[in-house]
């Protein structure tokens, strides 16, 4: 018994809602979603109006929609955008990126970053 309630289950409707949902926080996700739903409920049945809003509108993104990168191009990409607004300042740049100045000349030279240098 949970918050003093004797529930006897979930509707139909509250399991189609529970089925599609993915739970990308695994079953601690479940389990909140399940102890919310308990305490909001006022019949014997949960019903889907008594799960989370959420659940009934989230959209499951996989990963071959998305236009993903690798690590490594978004870490160049990254730092190209850095040097562009500090003017290729590297001392700047390395302060932003909070890495040291020495590690942001290697990485320039290990994904081949050309820039002009300044005068």
């Amino acid at each position: 018994m949970l918050y003093n309630k004797r529930i006897k289950g979930f509707s139909k409707q509250a399991k189609k809602v529970l089925m599609k949902y993915s739970f990308p926080g695994n079953i601690r996700e479940l389990e909140h979603i399940v102890s919310s739903a308990v305490a909001l409920g006022e019949g014997a049945w949960i019903d889907e109006n008594e799960l989370s809003e959420d659940l009934d509108c989230l959209v499951v993104e996989t990963v071959e929609n998305k236009n993903l990168l690798p690590l490594y191009e978004e870490e160049k990409a990254h730092i190209i955008r850095v040097l562009e607004a500090t003017n290729y300042n590297k001392v700047r740049a390395a302060k932003i990126l909070d890495i040291p100045r020495t590690t942001l000349w290697r990485k320039i030279k290990k994904y081949d970053i050309i820039y002009l240098e300044r005068p």
